[in-house]
């Protein structure tokens, strides 16, 4: 059975940005989120899939139709640029209306009810806040009622009540309508908040895709680790294996880790989600596996938890802790603390 949407082997280059070897597949009510750094080739990708950039190989394909050379006019793709890219001289309600045509004016009338912007109908965008601009090229994209939505880091120039609206509003989208889209972000928070698949893109490439859950907590190299937020990233070298688990020497730090397939000898990156590193007073202090003394150099304030940076020697950890811990209390500047990482939640990757 076909896909809702489908990019086979798509390769182009434009610029000093080359896309090589793009797949992706996407059902129907599917959000896909690709994640990745500032010239990943992240936009260029949403083009080409859009029809404004001529692919050099490959096919994509929508609703078991195959439209690599189809016009951008012909795909019925919807496409919601970063700055929502209205018609500055049209209204509200005709920039809802473009595309549409006469035959959609009951269409229209449903979706400024639908996105509470009916009484700005007769607005200019220049008249528009940041979300209420976001509302209205929602509006307008669903209004040529599309196989396939794309957006294009939407939520970079809102504030974070608009940027929680605009999540809102696309999580309700796909549950009514089925419409699967892509999503472009640099933001793994927002990724993990959309996503109902991650494609993580470096280079003009996908380096990792797969459920988010997947992606966040099983990275496939140090740049997805790093990318996803494995803030504590130790280096070290496999020295053994214990059935299941491999024993992780960094420097002179000791780590029970799940091996899969790491061999004995294997230099590799020990990661960990700063959620799962645990902080424990001094007097709990006791050498071991998943368990040392590092010295506390910064606290910084992040709403429900405080986010602490340590140096285990020459190895940086982090780690978020819950405001109502205890172990707060013992800790500033310059302390010692007892670091503790259990090994399910250590995960180990190649560091070459």
């Amino acid at each position: 059975m076909s896909a809702a949407f489908e990019v086979e082997d798509l390769s182009l280059r434009l610029g000093g940005i080359a896309l090589a070897g793009i797949g992706l597949r996407i059902e129907r009510g599917e959000c896909l989120v690709i994640l990745g750094p500032n010239g990943a080739g992240k936009s260029v990708l949403l083009e080409s899939i859009a029809g404004f950039r001529r692919i050099e190989t490959g096919q994509v394909v929508l609703g078991g139709r195959d439209i690599t050379a189809l016009a951008p006019e012909r795909r019925r793709i919807a496409f919601m640029f970063q700055d929502f890219a209205l018609f500055p001289h049209l209204s509200v309600v005709e920039n809802v209306c473009f595309g549409a045509g006469t035959a959609g004016e009951a269409r229209v009338e449903r979706l400024l009810g639908r996105f509470g912007i009916a009484a700005l109908r007769d607005r200019l965008p220049y008249h528009l806040s940041g979300g209420e601009k976001q509302r209205v090229a929602l509006a307008r994209a669903l209004a040529t009622e599309p196989a396939l939505l794309l957006l294009d880091e939407p939520s970079s120039a809102l504030d974070a009540r608009a940027r929680d609206q605009l999540h809102d509003d696309l999580r309700d989208l796909l549950a009514e309508t089925g419409v699967p889209m892509i999503y472009v972000t640099h933001d793994r928070v927002e990724a993990l908040t959309l996503a109902d698949r991650i494609a993580v893109m470096r280079g003009g490439r996908l380096v990792q895709q797969g459920r988010p859950e997947d992606v966040i907590h099983k990275p496939s190299s140090a740049f997805v680790a790093d990318f996803v937020g494995m803030e504590t990233m130790l280096r070290g070298r496999i020295s053994s294996r214990e059935g299941e688990l491999a024993l992780v020497a960094c420097g002179p730090l000791a780590l029970r880790a799940p091996a899969g397939r790491a061999s004995p000898g294997e230099e590799v990156f020990a990661c960990a989600r700063p959620e799962n590193v645990r902080l424990l007073p001094p007097v709990a202090a006791s050498a071991g596996a998943n368990r040392f003394a590092a010295h506390v150099e910064a606290l910084l304030d992040h709403g429900p938890y405080v986010r602490v940076r340590l140096r285990a020697g020459e190895q940086a950890v982090v780690a978020f802790v819950p405001k109502h811990d205890p172990a707060l209390g013992a800790l500033g500047a310059g302390s010692l603390a007892q670091v503790a990482i259990a090994p399910e939640h250590v995960h180990l990757v190649a560091a070459s």
